[in-house]
């Protein structure tokens, strides 16, 4: 059975493959609509008398041709991914890649990991069974005041 680094460097290997296949086939789709595009400025059918379609064509192209982009960017993030989980990757290379995955994630807001003191406001409710909560701190001559009684 694979290990979960081997896991991840196959499945980032893998949709490397897949981004460099796709970025393929949509940079041939902007070059046939960039075809159609200037058949049609050509031509300049009876059926196309206001350039609708040559523009049509040309937005088709330039949008196949950002999506081109996009999948070799996913290719080559999935590459350096591959790398990193690689063997042979050194610890330099490793530390590149997370910070940057790091730089790149979004955080949410008014996350902590972190918290120096439990706020005053904020008391704890153990679930049914529970063991009972300590309560460091609390001077002897006032145990009987925060005490909790059981049945």
């Amino acid at each position: 059975m694979a290990s979960v680094k081997e896991h991840l460097h196959s499945f980032h290997v893998r949709a490397s493959q897949h981004h460099l296949a796709r970025a393929k086939f949509h940079k041939s789709m902007s070059a046939h609509f960039h075809k159609l595009a200037a058949m049609h400025k050509a031509a300049k059918s009876e059926m196309d008398e206001g350039g609708e379609a040559m523009d049509l064509f040309e937005s088709a192209a330039g949008e196949h041709n950002a999506m081109a982009d996009e999948c070799v960017s996913m290719g080559e993030f999935h590459t350096d991914c591959a790398k990193c989980l690689s063997d042979g990757a050194e610890p330099a290379a490793k530390a590149a890649m997370s910070d940057s995955a790091r730089g790149a994630a979004l955080v949410p807001d008014n996350v902590s990991g972190i918290t120096p003191e439990a706020p005053a406001n904020i008391r704890p409710v153990p679930r049914y069974g529970a063991p009972n909560i300590e309560r460091p701190g609390v001077p002897p001559e006032f145990e009987k005041m925060v005490a909790v009684e059981t049945e």
